[in-house]
C-alpha cells in the first residue's frame, strides 16, 4: 500500500468488533500521514519497523488505549517529525532521547518535555499525558502501589478487565448460565453477553440478572473502575460487599431475589444512586450503613424480614423512591419529614402503629405527584389535614384502624387525588367509611363501590366483613390497588432509566 496516506480503524464511541492480535507494521507506507488505531485490543510490543518508511513531516499516529506492552522502539527516533499518542497501554520503557525533539507532539515537547508523550510511571494525568496547562501529570501516592506503566490516566494499577470477567465466569458457574454468548470465546469482552462498554473499550455495565449464576461473585469486580451498573438479581449467589468502596463510579446495584442476608460493608458504596435489595432475607433492625449512602435516589428493601422502628431518613435527602413494604417494621411512621424529592413511599404490610404525623411529608412540593402506601398496618386516628396542600396525592390506607377522615380532604381541592377518583367518588375514594367495606378498602371503580357491612361499626378502609375478606369484583382495577405497580407505570423512567 505505498500510496496509503490515511488508515482509520479506531473504536472510540464505535460499535462493532475490535482489532486484536499484534500491532501491524506500516514499514512500506512512505506516504502515511495519519494512522488511527486507538481503543482496540491490539497486544504485544510496538514493532521496531512500525513506521520505518514514513517520510511525512506531519505524521499523526494514535495507538492509545490498547493492550500494547514493553518499550517504545528507539527506531522511531529516525523520523523527521512525529505526533504519537500511546497512553492507556502497558508500556514500561521510554527512551529520554525522544524528549530532545522539541517540535514533536505538535511542539508540546518544548513546553512539557517527556510528559507531552506520556506521564511517567508513578504519575497520572486526565489524558495520560500533558497537552495543556490544565492537564498536568500528577504524582501518585506511593503507598497506593501506583501504576508501573507510562501513560496512565489514574494512579491505580492497570486492570485486566478480561481476567476479572473470566473470574466471574469461573467462580459463578458460567458453563451452566442460561446465556453465556461469546464468553471466553474471544478477547473482546464488550461482545460477551450481559456486558456493556464505555467508548467501546472499558466495562460500564454488567447485566446478568436471572441467568443462573451461583457461588460468590469475585470482589475483583469492584476494581472495574468505569463500572456504573451491576445487575445480578434473581440468581442464587452469595454476594459480598467487601471492597465495594473501590467501585467509585458504581451508581446502580440490583441484588433483589438473591437470598442475600447480610449487607455488611455496603456503607462504603457511597456513589450508589439506585439500590434494589427486595425479596431477600435481610433481618433485624434497619441497616444503618444504608444511611451513609447520601446520593441514593431509589432504595428498595421490600419483602425482607426487617423489624424495629424506622430511622430518620434525613441523611438520604436525595431519595425519590423508598420501598419498605412487607417487612415487620414497628412504631410510628416517622423520619420522612426532611425528604423533599420523594415521589414514592411504600410502607405497606408492616406493624406500624400510632397516628400519621402532621409533618409526615412536610417538605414535599405541593405540586409534585406523590404515591404513598400505608396499607395493612395498625395505624389509627385520622388523616392529618396537613396533607390537604398536596395537589396530586395517591394514597392507600386500607386495612388499618383509622377512625377519622375529614371531609376537607375530599372536596374540590382534592379531586385529582387517587387518579381523579376523589373527584368521582368523594371520600370513599380514600377509604370506605364505617359500616361499609371493599376489597381495596376504598371505592376505586364504578363497579367496585364500598358495600354495606353491619359488622364494621367503627373503622375506615376495611377489607373484611363479618371476619371474611370482601370478594373483589372481576372488573375491579387491581392495578390501582397497590403502590408498587403505580410506581412502575408512572416513574420507571425516573427510577431505572
Amino acid at each position: 500500500m505505498p500510496q496509503l496516506s490515511l488508515f482509520s480503524a479506531y473504536r472510540r464511541l464505535k460499535a462493532g468488533p475490535k482489532l486484536t492480535g499484534p500491532l501491524p507494521s506500516f514499514s512500506n507506507v512512505p506516504k502515511l500521514e495519519a494512522l488511527y488505531l486507538d481503543y482496540n485490543n491490539l497486544a504485544g510490543t510496538i514493532p521496531p519497523s512500525f513506521l520505518k518508511s514514513s517520510l511525512s513531516s506531519k505524521l499523526r499516529v494514535t495507538i492509545s488505549h490498547n493492550l500494547l506492552s514493553g518499550k517504545v522502539p528507539t527506531e522511531l527516533l529516525s523520523l523527521n517529525s512525529l505526533n504519537i499518542e500511546m497512553e492507556g497501554n502497558k508500556i514500561t520503557q521510554f527512551d529520554n532521547r525522544f524528549c530532545d525533539n522539541l517540535s514533536w507532539m505538535n511542539g508540546l515537547v518544548k513546553d512539557y518535555d517527556c510528559d507531552a508523550f506520556m506521564c511517567p510511571p508513578g504519575f497520572y494525568g486526565i489524558y495520560g499525558r500533558q497537552n495543556s496547562t490544565d492537564s498536568p501529570c500528577t504524582r501518585c501516592d506511593l503507598s497506593t502501589n501506583p501504576t508501573p506503566y507510562w501513560g496512565s490516566i489514574s494512579c491505580d494499577s492497570v486492570i485486566d478487565e478480561k481476567e476479572i470477567l473470566e473470574l466471574l465466569y469461573n467462580d459463578c458457574g458460567g458453563d451452566d448460565w442460561h446465556r453465556n454468548d461469546n464468553w471466553l470465546e474471544n478477547d473482546d469482552t464488550c461482545t460477551w453477553y450481559g456486558i456493556e462498554c464505555r467508548d467501546g473499550n472499558t466495562v460500564q455495565a454488567i447485566n446478568l440478572g436471572a441467568n443462573n449464576l451461583v457461588g460468590t461473585p469475585p470482589g475483583e469486580l469492584f476494581r472495574l473502575h468505569q463500572l456504573h451498573s451491576l445487575w445480578l438479581h434473581s440468581n442464587p449467589i452469595d454476594f459480598r460487599f467487601k471492597d465495594i468502596g473501590d467501585a467509585k463510579n458504581l451508581v446502580e446495584l440490583r441484588l433483589d431475589s438473591t437470598g442475600l442476608s447480610d449487607i455488611f460493608g455496603i456503607g462504603d458504596a457511597t456513589s450508589l444512586i439506585k439500590l434494589d435489595l427486595k425479596f431477600n432475607q435481610i433481618s433485624g433492625a434497619f441497616p444503618t450503613e444504608l444511611l451513609k449512602l447520601d446520593k441514593l435516589e431509589s432504595l428498595s428493601l421490600t419483602d425482607n424480614n426487617l423489624s424495629g422502628g424506622l430511622p430518620d431518613f434525613t441523611s438520604l435527602d436525595s431519595l425519590i423512591s423508598l420501598h419498605l413494604g412487607s417487612n415487620r417494621f414497628s412504631g410510628e411512621p416517622t423520619g420522612f419529614g426532611g425528604l423533599k424529592y420523594l415521589l414514592n413511599l411504600d410502607l405497606s404490610d408492616n406493624d406500624l402503629v400510632g397516628t400519621i404525623p402532621k409533618n409526615f411529608l412536610r417538605n414535599i412540593s405541593a405540586r409534585k405527584p406523590i404515591a404513598v402506601d400505608l396499607s395493612s398496618n395498625n395505624l389509627s386516628g385520622g388523616i392529618p389535614l396537613e396533607l390537604d396542600r398536596l395537589e396530586e396525592l395517591v394514597i392507600y390506607l386500607r386495612d388499618n384502624k383509622f377512625t377519622e377522615l375529614s371531609p376537607e380532604l375530599c372536596n374540590e381541592d382534592n379531586r385529582d387525588w387517587n387518579f381523579d377518583e376523589v373527584g368521582m367518588f368523594g371520600c370513599d375514594a380514600i377509604m370506605c367509611p364505617p359500616g361499609k367495606a371493599n376489597y381495596h378498602g376504598r371505592h376505586s371503580a364504578e363497579t367496585s363501590p364500598c358495600r354495606k357491612c353491619a359488622s364494621n361499626t367503627d373503622l375506615y378502609g376495611q377489607i373484611t366483613c363479618d371476619g371474611e375478606p370482601v370478594v373483589k369484583s372481576s372488573s375491579t382495577r387491581l392495578v390501582r390497588g397497590f403502590v408498587g405497580i403505580v410506581i412502575s407505570s408512572l416513574f420507571s423512567g425516573i427510577l431505572w432509566g
